[in-house]
């Protein structure tokens, strides 16, 4: 009976060792990072004339720079802009989404004023300026598992097809090789990776994030990112306008302000420490298999348990049923503190059990509550700074000399014709050429919508100017709405 005692004591020890042993350690709080030193005055002057930096999403890009399914700018770039936005009193304005060839083309013909991700090549820097690095990516190109030889890029030859997509600086790799392959444009990352899954194409270059990135994504387990030869992981900047070198100054100064910290979350968001694997969908599909990877482990644990305490109970009632001093049982001490060890036993197993249960249903209710809150911060972090990006514009309008200057014509106009007693003053600011060019400069400014517009508004809130011509010379919503 000691013997049994202790393999039962050695059982329970083993359980419980093991259940503790599978707790969640929190990661620590990061520190807040270092601020840069303070904004020299020709920058600041820069910024107030050039208030706006243009920027043009790209159509699909991920993790780098895509439009996600609701329809919105997401990826390392997004996030990048918004961080800079945030530091910098230049608003980041996005045009509409354009492919890669586009972006490329359009910050040629001076028509925006960034690319976020860019490398840097000997043609591009004739084109275009850089800023510091923003992070560092692995080249390669993508082959199927299932040809294991075009790893080796001594065995492509004529008959094998090569993707690439337009302007990518991934063609510079291949300069210094006898290229055997016959090259084809692809439109972009997600078209050369699905068409090397289908075999249309043989090889494609791309990068280890955007990779990793579509193969998870679309979980095409049959490829395999094969790195080019003892080529370092390349470095990737902002792509400013040739005509802009102050821009240049100005962002590197805000990459400085955000910090390497911050930098480096941004950029853990959505490429993983190595650069094998991308993204917050492949994280969160990651959050979701851990935990019913942890309801795995608790059903385990239960049926282990359970099943000691099924095997305990069979004994005790064979050892009671086919003892011959049944009825003396209870009644010798020995047999009193052996059941009392028995019952004791079960009792601290029932009590693990029910532990472990509440455990992992805290963990998940925690998880659930978690993914929730992260919903909800990115929901108002959106519209927080959609709304800081309308109050900076607000202001940096407000504190325009020329902007200032404008509306204190057009007030001045209007007080013309108030002096002069005419019916119809506001059709001189009307006729006035002023209203125009104040129109022209808001809207050069501000992403006005057929809905949205502006006011000037003098001290008797009268409308002395606005997008529509109807409203000169009315009182203006604020008389009313807001008195």
């Amino acid at each position: 009976m000691v013997q049994f005692r202790l393999i039962l004591l050695l059982m329970l020890l083993l359980i419980t060792t093991k259940a503790l042993s599978n707790n969640n350690d929190h990661p620590s709080m990061p520190n807040a990072s270092e601020t840069a030193q303070e904004l020299p005055e020709s920058l600041k002057q820069w910024a107030v004339n050039n208030p706006v930096v243009r920027y043009s999403p790209s159509i699909s890009l991920p993790p780098d720079d895509f439009i996600d399914v609701k329809g919105q700018p997401s990826g390392f770039a997004n996030d990048l802009y918004n961080a800079l936005d945030l530091a910098l009193s230049v608003r980041f304005v996005p045009q509409a989404p354009k492919d890669w060839h586009q972006q490329i083309k359009s910050l040629t013909k001076h028509d925006q004023d960034v690319i976020a991700v860019c490398a840097k090549t000997p043609e591009r820097e004739k084109t275009f300026l850089f800023t510091d690095s923003v992070v560092n990516q692995v080249p390669g190109y993508i082959i199927n598992k299932n040809k294991p030889h075009l790893s080796d890029m001594n065995n492509w030859s004529n008959a094998h097809i090569l993707g690439v997509i337009d302007n990518s600086s991934l063609r510079d790799y291949l300069k210094g090789h006898t290229l055997k392959a016959t090259l084809v444009t692809a439109v972009d990352y997600e078209q050369g990776v699905v068409q090397v899954a289908n075999g249309d194409l043989d090889i494609f270059l791309a990068y280890q994030s955007s990779a990793s990135y579509w193969a998870k994504a679309g979980k095409l387990k049959s490829l395999q990112f094969v790195p080019f030869n003892n080529v370092p992981a390349q470095a990737n900047h902002i792509c400013v306008d040739k005509n802009k070198p102050e821009l240049v100054d100005l962002l590197n100064w805000g990459l400085r302000h955000i910090g390497d910290k911050k930098l480096g979350n941004i950029r853990n968001n959505w490429y993983s420490k190595d650069m094998s694997t991308a993204d917050k969908a492949v994280k969160d599909f990651m959050k979701i298999n851990n935990a019913h990877s942890r309801n795995k482990q608790l059903t385990q644990y239960m049926i282990i348990i359970f099943s000691v305490i099924f095997i305990v109970t069979l004994i005790v009632v064979y050892k009671i049923d086919h003892s011959t001093e049944t009825g003396d049982f209870f009644g010798k001490r020995k047999s009193r503190s052996n059941f009392i060890l028995i019952i004791a036993i079960v009792c601290i197993t029932l009590t693990l059990s029910i532990s472990l249960a509440i455990n992992s249903f805290k963990e998940n209710a925690y998880d659930a509550y978690q993914e929730q809150m992260h919903i909800a911060q990115d929901g108002a972090e959106a519209i927080l700074i959609e709304w800081i990006r309308e109050k900076k514009t607000q202001v940096n309008l407000l504190i325009s000399k020329d902007f200032s200057a404008f509306s204190q014509i057009l007030i001045q106009i209007n007080n013309i014709g108030n002096d002069n007693n005419q019916d119809t003053d506001n059709q001189l600011i009307l006729r006035s050429p002023l209203l125009n060019k104040t129109r022209d400069y808001v809207s050069r400014r501000i992403n006005l919508t057929p809905s949205t517009g502006f006011f000037i508004i003098n001290e008797d809130n009268i409308t002395v100017a606005s997008m529509r011509d109807e409203n000169i010379g009315t009182e203006n919503l604020l008389a009313v709405k807001a008195p």
